[in-house]
């Protein structure tokens, strides 16, 4: 008899996590997406939604956030994982 598979489906950042906040001025209320890349390192596109410039967004009729001309919009950045 052979025991049971699972499909781990869920993942956890933590080596490193402080580093990241901290070189990126992280606050509470800010945002990060996380969008993994396709490759052979595991590396990811991180989006960064900052709290204060979260507070101005709207949502528009079609479904995305529309913003004012004077407002930014999120830090992009690409991380690799060694």
């Amino acid at each position: 008899m052979t025991a049971p598979r699972f499909k781990i489906s869920t993942a956890r950042l933590c080596k490193g996590w402080r580093e990241f906040s901290d070189a990126n001025n992280l606050e509470v209320g800010d945002v990060c997406i996380f969008k993994l890349l396709n490759g052979t390192e595991i590396s990811f596109e991180v989006s960064i939604v900052r709290f204060a410039e979260y507070a101005f967004l709207e949502w528009s009729q079609a479904g995305d956030y529309a913003t004012g001309t004077s407002k930014q919009k999120g830090d992009v950045r690409v991380i690799e994982i060694d």
